[in-house]
């Protein structure tokens, strides 16, 4: 990837403390952003994370280190995926005082990718892993309650490189709707060990690959939003310029994949957080049970993945998504109404 000719402004910055790591790696990858993740802690070491649409591509940390001699070989003598994956995890370790800038590149649509590109989910989970937050895994068991979460993203367990124990965690959540506290005391937590599933619960819901759904959601109190909106929360100084520049038109969310366009389709999955069920079958609160359906079957058949026109291939992920969510907004909203909502 060809660097900018001279320096360039930082599309943000701020402080560890109230953007860690996990949140900014996970938001930069959401948006498919491409540029440079900085981050210098406060006796002068570095980490320069490079990215590219939202992929690692590479990554190197300057300065001296207490223990020198095994990051040089972790990060010398490791295959350049290794060597990677241990700047991440290095950069996790970082004092909360550590300070950040990402300086976005533009990139031509039809420029060449970097021979090698890492999904940041794995060394995402493995820093987390090795650094847990557990004041914001407190902070988002508390706000995602008693709400059930399901999947929206099941790819991510893959993309995530879980182990087996952790994959049987997630493979409990995806069987079927649960609340924190049920999936909490499964089996599969209990082989995990509490704290550890605990932070696999903070770390689907952070990564948006479980999303809370409630009755309250689906009357359009925006309580899903909500959640997501704290567990994702971000100070001023980290939302990034230009992020609604190229997209503050609203997506109509009833249109097709190939109404939308490839860009359409990534901008529709990316905010699946932020749709109500009603808002995503294209409905109102007062429409019947008839009506809901007939929305749905028609969203769903235009958004099968496996329908998708040649050209549209490369989105086929982002489509499954969506035709997921379709399926669970469906559900969250006949259920309502069976329950009298």
């Amino acid at each position: 990837m060809a660097s900018p000719s001279g320096p360039r402004p930082a599309a943000a910055r701020g402080v560890l403390r109230d953007v860690p790591v996990a949140h900014a790696l996970v938001y930069l990858r959401e948006k498919r952003l491409t540029g440079t993740y900085e981050v210098r802690t406060p006796d002068g070491r570095e980490a320069h994370l490079l990215l590219w649409r939202g992929h690692l591509a590479d990554a190197v940390v300057l300065g001296r280190f207490e223990d020198e001699g095994r990051l040089a070989r972790a990060v010398t003598e490791a295959s350049p995926e290794d060597r990677m994956r241990a700047v991440v995890r290095r950069v996790f370790a970082f004092p909360s005082g550590s300070t950040f800038a990402f300086r976005e590149v533009a990139v031509a649509e039809d420029a060449t990718e970097p021979h090698l590109l890492l999904d940041l989910l794995a060394p995402v989970w493995r820093g987390l892993v090795e650094r847990p937050d557990d004041v914001r895994i407190r902070e988002t068991l508390a706000k995602v309650g008693s709400s059930p979460l399901t999947v929206v993203r099941a790819s991510a367990f893959d993309a995530a490189e879980l182990d087996d124990e952790e994959r049987a965690f997630c493979d409990e959540l995806a069987g079927a709707p649960r609340t924190a506290e049920e999936l909490l005391a499964g089996d599969a937590a209990a082989r995990l060990g509490k704290e550890h599933a605990e932070l696999l619960v903070y770390f689907l819901v952070l990564t948006q690959t479980a999303s809370p759904i409630a009755a309250e959601v689906t009357r359009g109190s925006g309580m899903r939003d909500a959640v997501l909106a704290d567990v994702h929360r971000s100070p001023p100084s980290f939302r990034m310029r230009h992020v609604d520049a190229e997209t503050s038109a609203a997506v109509r969310l009833t249109k097709t994949p190939e109404e939308l366009g490839k860009e359409g389709v990534r901008l529709r999955a990316s905010r699946i957080g932020h749709e109500t069920a009603y808002e995503a079958l294209g409905v109102d609160g007062g429409a019947p049970p008839e009506e809901i359906r007939a929305a749905y079957f028609r969203l769903a058949r235009a958004w099968n993945p496996a329908r998708l026109a040649p050209e549209m291939k490369e989105v086929q992920a982002d489509v499954a998504r969506v035709h997921a969510w379709l399926a669970t907004a469906l559900r969250a909203i006949l259920d309502t109404k069976a329950a009298g909502g």
